[in-house]
């Protein structure tokens, strides 16, 4: 599934048209053909034709019925739990150069604290179950439409062998030279109604592509914002406001390192965003705090982004499919 990110139709479509060149199938479909023979000019083709447009409908269903309506509900969990962190409570006061957290004289009760940012905690918990919930349907939801993207180019490989087998019977010479007006009439109709079908095949083969490719992004998105990022903010939180003693702060330090350590191997490129919390240990909790709130936030925006993209992908889409296999079933 991953080389569908690489997918290029025109490159697909040239790599079939080769293949079906050195084909010797063509030309045994073309016998089923038969000069100024009405009914198996009508019946060439009919039951591919007839399957692509009953797919079409398959792949119409699968587009509407996608999970972006959960999505928003995701992301408006996301916006009210990052809303509730505040970051003054990770600044310092006043002018002193450290933390509230890390103060001899704490301004904030320890208890206040650790009342206000236990359901916050709890919270992102559930969050995070939330997102790999997610995370799994939209991968199965990929599985199912990867599928639909292999049989919709199946589709346009049988349908252009009709195009080709029938190209190649009106255009022999003992076929042009016998055959009545009438019937030449309909072999160009047979025609456009078979490049009408090849069309339908393509246009679902890129919308399937498409949705798959926003589907793939928006998971990205979410391994790099929130899967690397909440357990680490949950982390640096924890550590503000239970790990108070300079005695043990080399010990909080360490479990922060461990954790910045596990989101970037979840994404590399977080390493670039962190710089300045592993360049100032003495403000490490502080530093990461506030570098992973506003990459959550970046992240909600992201999303917010891809979401309406893939919303309007996806409508954009299904309406020329709709208008396509209205077309193409009037004429089969």
């Amino acid at each position: 599934m991953e080389n569908i990110k690489n997918f290029d139709l025109n490159k697909e479509v040239n790599s079939i048209e080769e293949s079906l060149n050195l084909s010797s199938e063509i030309k045994a479909i073309s016998v089923q053909l038969k000069i100024n023979d009405y009914n198996s000019l009508f019946t060439f083709g009919a039951i591919t034709s007839n399957e692509v447009s009953l797919f079409c409908d398959k792949t119409i269903n699968a587009l509407k019925h996608d999970n972006t309506s959960i999505l928003s509900d995701l992301t408006d969990k996301l916006s009210s739990f990052i809303a509730k962190l505040e970051p003054s409570d990770f600044l310092p006061k006043q002018k002193n150069t450290f933390p509230v957290f890390f103060k001899k004289d704490v301004e904030i009760p320890l208890d206040e604290l650790y009342k206000k940012y236990t359901p916050i905690l709890l919270e992102s918990d559930r969050i995070i179950v939330l997102i790999k919930n997610f995370q799994l349907n939209l991968n199965n939801t990929n599985a199912y439409l990867y599928e639909l993207f292999q049989n919709s180019l199946a589709y346009y490989t049988q349908i252009r062998k009709y195009s080709k087998a029938l190209d190649l019977f009106r255009n022999d010479i003992y076929v042009i030279n016998n055959s009545k007006d009438n019937f030449k009439n309909m072999m160009d109709k047979k025609h456009y109604n078979l490049k009408l079908i090849e069309n339908i095949a393509l246009q679902q083969t890129v919308a399937i592509k498409n949705v798959i490719s926003n589907n793939s992004s928006i998971n990205n998105n979410m391994n790099s914002f929130y899967i690397a990022t909440i357990p680490l903010l949950k982390q640096c939180v924890l550590n503000s406001i239970i790990l108070k003693k300079q005695s043990i702060q080399s010990k909080s330090d360490e479990l922060i390192k461990k954790q910045i350590n596990e989101a970037l191997a979840i994404d590399p490129s977080l390493s670039e965003k962190f710089k300045e919390s592993f360049i100032n240990q003495n403000n490490l909790d502080k530093n990461t705090i506030l570098k992973t709130i506003d990459i959550l936030r970046d992240g909600i925006k992201e999303t917010s982004i891809l979401k309406d993209l893939k919303e309007k992908d996806i409508t954009n889409e299904t309406a020329k499919l709709i208008k396509l296999n209205d077309e193409i079933r009037l004429k089969i």
